[in-house]
């Protein structure tokens, strides 16, 4: 893992589950990306570039999946002018 991942704040949610598992913040975070079908947490640039997409293409009502292996339209987007 990167430094600069290793210096950021902790999570809440990875402090939570230190705490409840006692399992290290490493442990943790690897337990997590193996739960993604690309067995990887995403980046930060990841969800950015799927939001930009999504804005920049004017997707209204567009369900986007993030989960490692890569960006999987779920639903959408809804048609202009659809009740």
């Amino acid at each position: 893992m990167p430094a600069a991942a290793m210096a950021m704040p902790p999570n809440p949610r990875i402090a939570a589950t230190n705490a409840k598992t006692k399992k290290t913040r490493a442990q943790v975070r690897e337990f997590l990306a193996r739960q993604n079908p690309g067995g990887r947490l995403i980046t930060g640039d990841e969800v950015a570039a799927a939001v930009w997409s999504l804005i920049e293409h004017d997707e209204n009502g567009t369900i986007l999946e993030l989960d490692g292996a890569g960006v999987t339209r779920v639903e959408g987007p809804i048609p202009v002018g659809s009740p």
